[in-house]
């Protein structure tokens, strides 16, 4: 349990620095009508309903068996390295994740780690081919559009860490919706999915 919670202090510092926090989500809803993540973050005024969405969140975005999570959640208020709001901690037997839901609820940040999925160095070689394949591309924009349904049209699309001469851990992509709202997603070197910010 010790190395689990070093483990998800490490993503949270992580999340910190690089400017990401946490929030609600519009248009995340499915086809056949229920209720769409923003609609459920409006009503997250408890641990249980903190923990639901972080679970239906996961289980959508990442793939994963909301029924095999375990885990809490905390409210975090007048903290100095996080924003007011719910901290969600869970865990499987793969992934550690930690998902933030912001009082002012215009984000929602969905990250996952672990000791057997360390980030890698990747060279500028190795980006400039990812970004040339247009696959991690690809994948993000299928996941808004498929996983998590988003009918909207996407009006922008780009790799966002491409400087040459800078050292990168990740790949990341930003989505520009029609209405201005924002998915910014970040990938490991092979193409994972590592986590998923939502920004209005």
């Amino acid at each position: 349990m010790k190395k689990r919670k070093m483990i998800l202090s490490v993503m949270l510092l992580l999340s910190i620095t690089t400017g990401c926090a946490a929030g609600e989500a519009k248009a995340l809803s499915d086809s056949k009508g229920r209720m769409s993540l923003s609609q459920q973050i409006a009503k997250c005024n408890s641990k249980e309903s903190a923990i639901s969405i972080a679970e239906n969140g996961i289980e959508k975005i990442f793939g994963a068996n909301k029924y095999a999570l375990e885990g809490d959640a905390s409210y975090n208020q007048d903290s100095s390295i996080q924003p007011d709001g719910w901290l969600v901690q869970l865990y499987d037997g793969d992934w550690d994740y930690a998902v933030w839901i912001t009082e002012d609820k215009n984000r929602i940040h969905f990250v996952r780690g672990g000791e057997a999925h360390p980030l890698e160095f990747i060279s500028a070689q190795e980006m400039k081919e990812i970004i040339t394949s247009e696959e991690i591309l690809d994948s993000a924009k299928a996941l808004i559009t498929e996983q998590l349904g988003d009918d909207r049209e996407i009006r922008d699309a780009y790799f966002d860490n491409t400087e040459e001469g800078v050292p990168h851990n990740s790949v990341d992509v930003t989505l520009v919706m029609e209405d201005g709202h924002i998915y910014m997603l970040t990938f490991y070197k092979d193409g994972t999915l590592r986590s998923l910010l939502y920004l209005e």
